[in-house]
């Protein structure tokens, strides 16, 4: 329920553009303020998870996603205090994750751990679903940013309920002692961990990318096609259900097959689906809605399922006592590459010409993607 509150901001920007006039660059800085804010709590939560019991970091930030999100909703009615709020959600956000990847991570072994990492990016991604519903339904009845973080928020307050009984009875080891140099030597010497970290950034910048715009260019195209005759509401679950349902089929099959036919063959054609979904995705608007929604849902299903198996090939090959340090160093990577990807497309999409904004804006969402290509099938392949 904590991540109803993680797509408010995309399903926000046709909002922020209408209401206060804002530029896409604007727009995007907005999103980009948001994972900043995540960028630096995740960092912070990864690491603390070598040296305390993630499942306490687990609980405390789910709290705090709630008190901020609630708190955001006093605070957010221009372009500056939703830059501010934002930030202060994305930094109580971070601790969601990570700690819940690591949790899942120590309770499954090698054999099964790419489907248990793909049923929790599943529920995450059905938390994006109703996000994305919540916030277009809540603009549709009450017109009002407020509306929606009281609401978001509220679910948050749920998220808390289900993660304290969630883990309870849940501990793990606390390790003593400090990340040291040779620890930094380890992850960065090995190469194969540097290709998985370089495959995240290139997979962050994509995802986010499509995550922040797809919502508002299929909202766009719909309300083109259709006029008056379409509701935000029914449009928004259509969009929350082909983004994101499709993500989270994507998540559990993905993991699954990794298990049994290997991660890296995964993440290769992963990578190399998304961008081609990505280079064609923004000239899509001149097919039919049907068709344009199905290739939104194969776009989803490409950048999404790689997540899962970046995440558990990581922890197979992180230091045992250091995974905290490993991811949080990928992620500070991974999701600063997140804060910028919005913000270019939306420079992109302000300096071009309407009738190549979309599918030029779209294409540097795929810079992230070929980067991720390549560094997969640079890694040596493997047996599982």
């Amino acid at each position: 329920m904590t991540s109803t509150v993680f797509m408010c901001v995309p399903a926000l920007i046709p909002f922020f553009q209408s209401q206060w006039s804002l530029t896409s660059t604007q727009a995007g800085g907005i999103q980009g303020s948001f994972t900043t804010g995540f960028a630096v709590s995740l960092l912070c939560a990864s690491t603390l998870s070598d040296k305390f019991d993630v499942a306490i970091i687990f609980r405390a930030s789910n709290y705090s996603v709630a008190v901020a999100t609630l708190a955001a909703s006093l605070l957010v009615d221009s372009y500056v205090s939703a830059l501010i709020g934002f930030l202060f959600v994305g930094l109580a956000y971070g601790g969601t994750y990570i700690p819940s990847v690591l949790i899942v991570s120590k309770a499954t072994t090698e054999l099964n751990r790419g489907a248990a990492v793909g049923w929790l990016m599943a529920g995450m991604s059905a938390g994006y679903i109703l996000s994305i519903i919540l916030t277009l339904v809540c603009l549709s009845v009450f017109d009002s940013i407020r509306s929606v973080l009281v609401v978001t928020g509220g679910c948050a307050c749920i998220g808390c309920v289900a993660a304290y009984y969630g883990c309870k009875g849940f501990s793990t080891d606390v390790n003593s002692k400090l990340l040291s140099r040779p620890s930094l030597s380890r992850i960065f010497g090995d190469r194969e961990s540097r290709l998985l970290t370089v495959g995240y950034v290139g997979h962050c910048w994509e995802l986010y990318g499509f995550w922040t715009w797809a919502p508002a260019y299929l909202l766009y195209v719909t309300s083109e096609k259709l006029g008056n005759g379409y509701s935000i509401s029914i449009t928004g679950i259509a969009i929350g259900l082909v983004l994101h349902a499709s993500g989270a089929f994507s998540s559990v099959v993905s993991g699954v097959a990794s298990d049994r036919y290997g991660r890296v063959r995964l993440l290769r054609l992963a990578g190399a689906m998304g961008v081609l979904c990505s280079m064609g995705f923004g000239w899509a608007e001149i097919f039919p809605l049907w068709a344009l929604y199905l290739f939104a849902a194969v776009y989803a299903v490409s950048v999404v399922s790689d997540s899962s198996v970046l995440s558990a090939k990581l922890a197979e090959k992180a230091p045992v006592n250091q995974v905290g340090v490993v991811f949080g160093i990928r992620s500070i990577l991974g999701i600063g590459a997140a804060a910028i990807s919005p913000i270019i497309f939306g420079v992109v999409f302000d300096l071009l010409p309407g009738e190549i904004a979309w599918g030029i804006a779209f294409c540097t969402t795929g810079l992230g993607g070929v980067v991720a290509t390549v560094a997969a099938y640079s890694l040596s392949g493997d047996s599982r």
